[in-house]
């Protein structure tokens, strides 16, 4: 770059710079289990976002949640979750810098536009890894789901005269209890059909993403 601050980490790419816009915190919360609604094979909750820019939604349940599907009115975006087993669920929002000073002191970098791209009081999003698995112990974990990846089974249900058969649709989720994050499915449809339904199983699922937020 031409001018301005940068800096680089220990893998030798650039973490900071004028031009670079990292993800941070704008807003974070929990929901109980009485604020799962049920609709259909499913519950769901909302999670509303104000003055959202490009917001991103990380969340941590001992059951399995997915990404049910995103309304957006102007900067609100009301991202909502499904579950089959409502349960206690934190979450986190990460979306671009705010307008506002989050902080009266610290380091500001601001673009050539005048926008500010980083503020050292900040919590910045914070990449673990991605997928199921064990992550290293003593740290809080959440996961981002950004597709719902839709899948559909059938099962005999043993009813001969018409041939009966139950119809099971599903998005992809994921849990995280302590240091372990399991992926899974929400059914989000089912229904008994006859004749036999077709299965569907997508070529290409999108992994979970798994953040760090200790201490957010």
């Amino acid at each position: 770059m031409p001018a301005g601050i940068q800096i680089t980490g220990s893998h030798g790419t650039a973490q900071i710079d004028e031009n670079y816009k990292n993800f941070v915190v704008v807003a974070n919360g929990s929901k109980v289990t009485g604020d799962w609604a049920v609709a259909g094979a499913s519950s769901y909750l909302h999670i509303v976002v104000t003055n959202a820019v490009n917001p991103i939604v990380a969340f941590k349940c001992a059951e399995q949640v997915g990404l049910g599907y995103t309304a957006i009115s102007g900067s609100t975006w009301t991202i909502t979750l499904l579950t089959n087993n409502p349960a206690a669920l934190d979450y986190w929002v990460f979306d671009e810098s705010p307008s506002t000073s989050p902080a009266s002191v610290g380091i500001e970098i601001y673009n050539s536009a005048g926008a500010r791209v980083y503020h050292s009081a900040q919590k910045p999003l914070r990449v673990a890894g991605t997928g199921a698995g064990t992550y290293t112990s003593g740290r809080t974990y959440a996961v981002i789901r950004a597709d719902p990846g839709f899948a559909s089974s059938t099962t005999a249900t043993g009813l001969p005269f018409p041939e009966e058969w139950q119809f099971d649709g599903a998005i992809e989720a994921a849990k995280v209890v302590s240091n372990v994050v399991t992926a899974g499915s929400v059914t989000t449809d089912n229904a008994l059909v006859s004749p036999k339904p077709g299965v569907f199983t997508p070529t290409y699922i999108g992994p979970t993403l798994v953040i760090d937020v200790t201490y957010f």
